[in-house]
């Protein structure tokens, strides 16, 4: 039976979480409704939505199209644009939010949560890792500050928070081992510039703010 899940109100940019008045929402499915209980996910649904005028998924589309290494920095998207938000039915992803990336590795992708019915350019942005048993992180308040957490290394890298609380300083750890290639940093300079994008200041802060959304989830049967 499926689950409804309510989080903490949403923390937006500049806000805490308690200062905002609208609850979030995320809808799952229950592990018993899983096809397969080892690995504990289902197959992707091939549901999709057609993709509302969002001018920040626009331009990443346009931008990780026109570069093939995009993908490389853990944003693989849909080259069909019919397809640029598409249902994943993984156990434990939202039933209310719509995916429109993934970083290749593990199941783990990264959904636009629906706000009052519908994704729009506030849409939450949640990173939901399949193989961890809390799978769910709120990564951005929307798309926008989602982009700009992936600016100092990519994307791929970001479903350590769901194993490790000090994933941030090991993650800046294998960035100086191996320095990010010149044509990945020139495709990141090129998204934040296109979108004005403003690296996080304090990162493990902002998420520890962020997460009263995946501290707060209760399953309501």
């Amino acid at each position: 039976m499926a689950k409804t899940i309510t989080t903490a109100p949403l923390c937006v940019v500049g806000q805490m979480a308690d200062e905002a008045s609208t609850p979030l929402e995320l809808n799952t499915s229950s592990p018993e409704d899983s096809c397969c209980p080892t690995c504990r996910r289902a197959n992707r649904s091939r549901q999709v939505i057609a993709p509302p005028h969002l001018h920040a998924l626009t331009s990443l589309r346009a931008i990780a199209m026109a570069h093939p290494a995009f993908g490389d920095l853990g944003l693989i998207m849909p080259s069909d644009p019919s397809d640029a938000l598409t249902r994943w039915e993984y156990w434990c992803t939202p039933t209310n939010a719509w995916t429109f990336a993934t970083t290749g590795g593990n199941g783990v992708h990264y959904s636009l949560v629906e706000t009052e019915g519908s994704v729009s350019e506030q849409s939450p942005v949640v990173m939901t890792v399949p193989m961890c048993d809390s799978p769910n992180h709120i990564v951005g308040a929307d798309l926008r500050e989602f982009l700009a957490l992936g600016l100092p290394y990519g994307w791929f890298g970001l479903e350590q928070m769901a194993y490790s609380s000090s994933w941030w300083e090991d993650h800046a750890d294998w960035e100086r081992e191996g320095p990010m290639s010149p044509e990945r940093r020139a495709v990141i300079a090129e998204l934040q510039e296109r979108l004005g994008l403003v690296g996080w200041e304090d990162v493990p802060d902002r998420l520890l703010h962020l997460s009263v959304l995946s501290e707060g989830l209760r399953a309501e049967g």
